[in-house]
């Protein structure tokens, strides 16, 4: 009996494995089975299920042509597992990169400044739960409306489940105010929103913590000052990027050119040094807020 297959090899495959060679060419090695069942080792060890006809993968097969039921000779079957070994591996390693991709675009170094934010507001662990959910929605809101291309995408309509969920657990009329900011934020890609970018970042934060404390008190407006200057300062990071991408950020207007490469992580460890300041955690919390921000800072892809 003869068993052929056929592989096809794609661009990214032929530089990780090494075996274009191989990949390409038609594989075809005689098999004579005796009379009886097939190999059955082989059989059950490489059903034709085991290449998943996968969008996203590097090398498929198109087709595998048997005179009888599916088998590989030991030398085949041996070249077919280590396709599947490094194919694994490669997978695992582009699953890694994903995850890092999409953990990167949460921006867990602000994220993780706005729980001590309210946490130092004392607010309870509803409303806790609710500006999670909240500042989560408004990111990936805001990724689903820019589309980069370097960013992997999230599920289509998982922000609206996360800006839902926000505003049952925050139950607080402010979100009204949260949830017009993030609309026109979003457009700071547009020169006519651009500009306005800082002062809608600063509102967001005013407005949730308003919700909890009050929109007269002194808090809110420093929550709402102090992150307004900080998004300045991720735009005076970003020039060459924004410069690029046409957008009309109030750095580019005011003729900086440019990048002020550190100048955001510093108001970052501003701004969490603040709320920890406000809050009655000990210190050892403000360093371990500090290292898991600067591990995390780079992680957005930019």
């Amino acid at each position: 009996m003869w068993c052929s297959i056929l592989y096809h090899n794609r661009q990214r495959s032929q530089k990780f494995f090494g075996i274009s060679h191989f990949a390409k060419s038609l594989v075809t090695i005689p098999h004579p089975l005796p009379f009886g069942e097939p190999h059955k080792e082989y059989t059950e060890k490489f059903p034709a299920e085991i290449f998943p006809k996968s969008a996203h993968a590097d090398f498929t097969y198109s087709h595998i042509i048997s005179n009888q039921r599916t088998c590989f000779s030991p030398p085949t079957a041996h070249a077919i597992d280590n396709l599947i070994k490094y194919s694994t591996i490669f997978d695992k390693m582009r699953s890694k990169n994903s995850l890092l991709n999409l953990l990167g675009q949460i921006r867990v170094y602000s994220l993780i400044d706005l729980i001590l934010l309210i946490i130092a507001i004392k607010a309870d662990n509803f409303q806790l739960i609710g500006v999670i959910f909240l500042h989560i929605g408004f990111l990936l809101f805001l990724e689903y409306t820019h589309k980069h291309k370097y960013r992997m995408p999230f599920p289509k309509y998982l922000w609206a489940f996360l800006f839902l969920s926000g505003i049952v657990f925050y139950k607080s009329f402010f979100v009204i105010g949260f949830l017009i900011c993030s609309f026109f934020y979003a457009k700071k890609n547009l020169p006519n929103f651009s500009p306005y970018s800082p002062f809608l970042r600063g509102l967001q934060s005013y407005f949730l913590t308003s919700g909890i404390i009050g929109f007269l008190n002194p808090i809110s407006f420093l929550a709402g000052g102090l992150l307004a200057l900080r998004n300045f300062a991720g735009d005076l990071r970003d020039i060459t990027k924004d410069k690029k991408e046409k957008m009309k950020t109030l750095p580019i207007i005011l003729g900086f050119n440019k990048d002020m490469k550190h100048i955001h992580l510093v108001f970052l460890l501003l701004t969490t040094f603040t709320w920890w300041n406000i809050s009655d955690l000990s210190i050892i919390w403000l360093i371990v807020i500090y290292l898991i921000q600067i591990m995390f800072y780079n992680l957005t892809p930019r």
